[in-house]
């Protein structure tokens, strides 16, 4: 069998312009692959930035809820204090709107006279209780 020496050649030619686009390809594609990866890296770090930043602000917001709370729980002490106070001063000050009355302020005359008339009723009843036991 006789080698043709042109085909030969010919054939070795296809065969390296082939090699050569199979590297270009193989380069190209690496290239693409190095380009994903400095991005993806990229994304990476501004992801940890970003988480870094969203840790921080749970922290003070954790640390704001806490003092929030602390201030709740005075202010709800303060409010029940208060509340007891006001409770107290309402009964005292019904207090001195009978001793006023039964000493007779100018304010109070009419309430005076049914408080004294009420005391009055109820010494008439109790003398003549005890003039029906004896």
């Amino acid at each position: 069998m006789r080698i043709d020496n042109h085909r030969l050649v010919k054939v070795f030619k296809i065969n390296v312009r082939r090699r050569n686009y199979q590297n270009e390809s193989l380069l190209l594609y690496c290239n693409v692959l190095t380009i994903l990866i400095l991005v993806l890296m990229n994304n990476f770090d501004v992801l940890e930035e970003r988480i870094v930043q969203l840790l921080n602000k749970l922290k003070e917001n954790h640390l704001l809820i806490n003092k929030l709370k602390t201030e709740n729980q005075q202010f709800e002490q303060e409010s029940i204090s208060l509340e007891t106070q006001i409770s107290e001063l309402k009964k005292e000050n019904e207090s001195l709107k009978m001793a006023n009355s039964l000493l007779g302020s100018n304010e109070n005359k009419a309430i005076t006279k049914r408080k004294i008339n009420s005391l009055i009723k109820e010494v008439d009843f109790c003398i003549h209780q005890l003039s029906e036991i004896r």
